[in-house]
């Protein structure tokens, strides 16, 4: 599976505690509050990509790097 499809799974089906198991400390915090809020703001089929796009480059590099290495949905 590529890692655009791959993503796009996860998308849909991103453990309750992604972030966390991505990020770690202060910065895991502050992403799964703005997590939160985006859920609460657009919902469940449009918070990942919304999220994503909120995340600078390195972030955004980071969790891609996650899902590759972790996801296998």
């Amino acid at each position: 599976m590529d890692l655009a499809h791959k993503t796009l799974v996860f998308s849909f089906n991103y453990p309750n505690n992604f972030v966390s198991l991505v990020w770690e400390g202060n910065i895991a915090d502050h992403l799964q509050t703005k997590f939160r809020n985006f859920y609460l703001d657009y919902g469940s089929k449009a918070v990942f990509s919304v999220f994503y796009m909120s995340l600078d480059k390195g972030n955004q590099k980071m969790l891609l790097e996650w899902i590759d290495a972790n996801y296998n949905g």
